[in-house]
């Protein structure tokens, strides 16, 4: 027997041998969860959250009740539900822990079989549930985004905010994935506001955010469309280099706005050069990585065309 352990889940449980586990999520509540098999087959799946109207305590639909009753534990009182339909049985057992409720959904053909594991759940103290902490999520959920596993970081992410809802890095990376992976700059807009919310004081979310408009500049299709849009925008963007006059991200946001807005080229070099200076004074460079000469060339280059592309997009659209 193998012990299941999650840092997302309050409890363990014993599990025989030669189980896998993945990530899922419920398509009809759209709460995180895992996928549980057991030699290729499906053993069970668990999706946890706030389920409309006790859903966890009823069958599926078209599946016939056959019964409904009680398992007490050391700890809480579990409620089993057992159905039938064409394909055979169906067994969903479901506990309330800390104002969330835990849905285990299996095909077993003997009761027996899943009050045996029912019976190991074994509960956390609050002590040690607490000591599960977001980063190890977030962190995570960064190396997974490096590696192009957007869905997966997209779950990590979502679970660190489920342990804390104030995990700012948290929203901003669903922001990134959103924007920049996704291109659904609605959804990271939202993400981006939220992390901003929760620490107001950031300058890196207010540049996700700012970042995000001018992609949805970029959409727009004319130049009159873009100077309405910009102004507002370039008053954003300056309003966060004046209060974080030493964070060079925003001046290469800055940058890419001015050339945006078809500002001449010395005028949005100026800024990637202050962006530059201020990285070298400050010694590291990015998520506090230590100072790399090819590292900050490759940032300020990346940038550099990236601002050529926004100047030549300007130049290639209508007046309107």
């Amino acid at each position: 027997m193998e012990i299941f352990s999650d840092p997302r889940l309050p409890f363990t449980m014993q599990l025989p041998d030669g189980c896998e586990i993945k990530s899922a999520t419920n398509p009809i509540t759209k709460e995180p969860g895992i996928i549980v098999t057991r030699k290729g087959t499906h053993f069970f799946n668990l999706t946890w959250g706030k389920y409309p109207e006790r859903m966890g305590h009823s069958p599926p639909p078209g599946w016939k009740l056959i019964e409904k009753y009680q398992i007490p534990t050391d700890s809480s009182s579990i409620i089993l539900v057992v159905a039938r339909s064409e394909s055979g049985p169906f067994v969903k057992y479901a506990f309330i822990f800390g104002g969330q409720e835990f849905v285990f959904t299996g095909y077993w053909r003997q009761r027996a079989e899943v009050e045996k594991y029912i019976q190991s759940v074994k509960f956390r103290s609050e002590g040690e549930t607490n000591k599960v902490k977001p980063v190890e999520f977030t962190n995570k959920a960064f190396y997974l985004v490096e590696l192009g596993n957007y869905d997966s970081a997209i779950d990590l992410l979502k679970q660190a905010i489920l342990i804390d809802p104030l995990c700012g890095d948290a929203y901003n990376e669903l922001a990134f994935i959103y924007g920049e992976k996704k291109g659904n700059l609605d959804v990271a807009e939202e993400y981006a506001l939220k992390a901003v919310e929760c620490d107001p004081n950031n300058p890196k979310f207010h540049n996700a955010v700012n970042h995000n408009q001018l992609a949805r500049a970029k959409r727009l299709k004319t130049r009159r469309e873009i100077r309405e849009i910009m102004i507002k925008i370039r008053q954003e963007i300056q309003r966060n280099i004046d209060n974080y006059s030493s964070y060079p991200p925003a001046y290469l946001i800055k940058a890419i706005a001015l050339a945006l807005d078809g500002e001449p080229k010395h005028i949005w070099e100026n800024e990637l050069r202050r962006a530059e200076e201020l990285y070298l004074q400050a010694g590291i460079i990015g998520a506090g990585l230590p100072f790399n000469a090819d590292l900050l060339k490759n940032i300020i280059t990346s940038k550099y065309n990236q601002c050529l592309e926004m100047n030549a997009y300007w130049n290639n659209i209508p007046e309107g």
